[in-house]
């Protein structure tokens, strides 16, 4: 039997249970999470695992402060150990842990993901590096990632629409449980059914920066046919979406970038591409009904000039000024993407029909290399699309 008391931050554990060979929970364990009184340093300890069993003391211990019923409650009913990349601590790249992790357990409305792929976008690093602590106040360990594409393991007992052995892809929500991991849980109502045909590596590069796309596009600037729209960094994983995106609105397309984007934009579908190292925005383009900034800055400044009286300037980067906007007699405003099942399986659709394409720019492992090389890529703001993480082998299924 086990006991956690949220508000003091204490764990109680009454009885010896061996639940798996290596793996010991201790009796009358009491912890303070001020770190002056434990008890017993831990609740749970991997025994004979050599270098890491110092992490462990450490790490194991502030688990059971976070998640009280995850390790005390879901291990009594059999829990098991997955693999995640976690961080510790705010910081750089080399705050990127492989550990050992509890496999998460689906609620009546979740169901359980085992994940074949994952993508990086700039909110991991942002968040990683701590510039979002004060929006997303999480407590450590924290798995970065809001991407997924894997296979339904468990459904909880209101699911409905999904079995086990669907294909499935999700932007779950944003918690401290993401998607470095082998396993995941999302409520039914932010995952879709796989588009048809596509890989597990393809389907992970859409849910956040394609529902990110079509929110702004759709739910805020409200495309219609014929509009012209303006997309920065159109080679980028939401420039990339929204240039389709709104072709298949009917919308004409411009977009930004440098000369080694130029062939990728026009095979995404734009109309025309303005090179941002050699053309001033304001002398390339003017009366546009819609521009998407995924740059902010002086871009996002300069865009306020192009469009026409009535426009749209929508960002995903930082408030733009509504002062300029009422200068202007625009609508103009930031989008912080909300998840959306109904949404993704209408992107799933969209791809079904050849009318959108994720667009890959790498493919790397599943490992603190493969992470860490994944983010340094992502924070150079010039990976052409998604990077994407394989997390397992789809031929291993």
């Amino acid at each position: 039997m086990s006991a956690y008391n949220l508000m003091q931050h204490q764990v109680v554990l009454s009885e010896i249970v061996k639940y798996k060979p290596g793996f010991l929970k201790y009796k009358n364990v009491q912890a303070d999470e001020g770190g002056k009184s434990y008890g017993r340093k831990i609740c749970l300890l991997r025994l004979g695992h050599g270098g890491n069993q110092v992490f462990y003391y450490q790490a194991l211990f502030h688990y059971f402060t976070i998640l009280g019923d995850i390790l005390c409650q879901r291990i009594d009913q059999g829990g098991d150990i997955m693999k995640a990349v976690v961080i510790n601590a705010y910081g750089g790249r080399e705050e990127l842990k492989a550990i050992e992790f509890p496999k998460p357990m689906p609620r009546e409305h979740e169901v359980l993901i085992e994940v074949y792929a994952t993508s990086i976008n700039p909110i991991d690093w942002k968040l990683r590096e701590g510039y979002l602590k004060e929006r997303l106040p999480f407590k450590f360990p924290i798995i970065l990632g809001w991407d997924a594409a894997g296979i339904i393991k468990k459904v909880g007992a209101k699911v409905t629409e999904f079995e086990e052995g669907d294909k499935v892809f999700t932007r779950p929500a944003t918690t401290e449980r993401g998607t470095y991991a082998e396993y995941i849980t999302a409520d039914a109502s932010l995952v879709a059914h796989m588009p048809k045909e596509s890989s597990f590596i393809e389907a992970a590069a859409v849910p956040l920066a394609g529902l990110t796309a079509w929110q702004c596009l759709v739910d805020f600037a409200e495309i219609k046919k014929g509009d012209r729209v303006l997309v920065h960094a159109g080679a980028g994983g939401v420039g990339s979406m929204a240039i389709q995106i709104a072709k298949a609105f009917g919308a004409e397309v411009i977009a930004t970038g440098s000369s080694k984007s130029q062939s990728i934009i026009k095979k995404l579908g734009a109309d025309h591409m303005i090179n941002y190292m050699t053309t001033p925005l304001t002398e390339a383009i003017d009366e546009v009904d819609i521009v998407l900034d995924t740059i902010g800055g002086d871009s996002q400044e300069k865009s306020f000039e192009v469009l026409k009286p009535g426009g749209v300037l929508v960002s995903i980067v930082q408030p733009p000024s509504q002062e300029r906007a009422k200068e202007k007699g625009v609508k103009a405003g930031l989008v912080w993407l909300e998840p959306n099942g109904e949404q993704l399986a209408t992107l799933a659709k969209m791809i079904e029909e050849d009318e959108l394409k994720p667009l890959i720019a790498e493919v790397l492992p599943f490992s603190e290399d493969g992470l860490k090389k994944a983010h340094e890529l992502s924070e150079t703001h010039h990976a052409k699309g998604k990077i994407v993480i394989e997390v397992k082998k789809e031929e291993d299924k």
